[in-house]
């Protein structure tokens, strides 16, 4: 699962405006949006203000916010006002690059404690950077998974 802004521990003062954030994460057909555009996971709050979300289905939107509403220690996404329209001077989005056997060691050197985590290796999505990780970015390496 893929996000489109994934903010973790520690980011302050941000100002997330004139995107199209649109298509990211796992589609919810029952909250009819994707799961999650938009991931806080800090206490800070984030000021998410006109930007494009594919929509301006305001439930949609905050299905696919992921903030205070959802875990009380999390900080609050103001979205408000929304864009009618695409921005148009948003960035073109780039492909995420493919996995390597560098990028399991890297998740394994984590899951030990020899390195910082890294919320980038979480690909399970669990919450931490463990030894399965690295053994999906290996398989995903290799070609046997998709992971996003």
């Amino acid at each position: 699962m893929q996000r489109g802004f994934y903010l973790w521990g520690g980011c302050t003062n941000n100002n997330i405006s004139y995107n199209n954030i649109i298509g990211n994460g796992n589609y919810n057909a029952t909250g009819g949006g994707y799961e999650w555009q938009l991931y806080n996971g800090q206490s800070d709050d984030v000021d998410a203000a006109n930007n494009w979300w594919g929509t301006n289905n305001e439930d949609q939107i905050i299905a696919s916010i992921y903030d205070w509403n959802d875990n009380p220690k999390r900080g609050n996404a103001t979205y408000l006002p929304i864009l009618e329209q695409p921005a148009p001077c948003a960035p073109t989005p780039e492909e995420p690059p493919a996995f390597t056997t560098t990028d399991a060691v890297i998740a394994l050197q984590i899951a030990a404690g020899s390195r910082p985590p890294d919320p980038r290796w979480d690909v399970s999505r669990d919450g931490s950077v463990t030894s399965l990780d690295a053994l999906m970015i290996l398989q995903a390496a290799a070609g046997g998974i998709e992971i996003g």
